[in-house]
C-alpha cells in the first residue's frame, strides 16, 4: 500500500503550490518543517508537541516541539 500511495502523498509536501499556500498563511517557507508539521497534525486539532510526537513516531520529539507550537500560532 505504501508503494502505491506514497507518490501521491509526497506530492503534497513538495509541490510548489503547497509552499505558496503555506506562505499565504504566514509560514516561513524557507524551512520545510513548520508547515509540514502543521499540515500533518491538523487532523489532531491544536495538539501539543507530546501528542504530535507520539503520532509522528519517526520524528524526534525535540524536533516536533521545536516547530509545532509555532505552527499553531501561525495558523490555527
Amino acid at each position: 500500500m505504501w508503494h502505491l500511495l506514497e507518490p501521491l502523498h509526497a506530492v503534497f509536501y513538495y509541490a510548489p503550490e503547497t509552499f505558496e499556500e503555506a506562505a499565504a498563511l504566514g509560514y516561513d517557507v524557507t524551512e520545510r518543517w513548520p508547515s509540514y508539521f502543521a499540515y500533518r497534525a491538523a487532523p489532531l486539532g491544536a495538539a501539543g508537541s507530546e501528542r504530535v510526537a507520539s503520532a509522528f513516531y519517526s520524528f524526534s520529539p525535540r524536533m516536533v516541539a521545536e516547530h509545532i507550537e509555532q505552527a499553531w500560532r501561525t495558523a490555527s
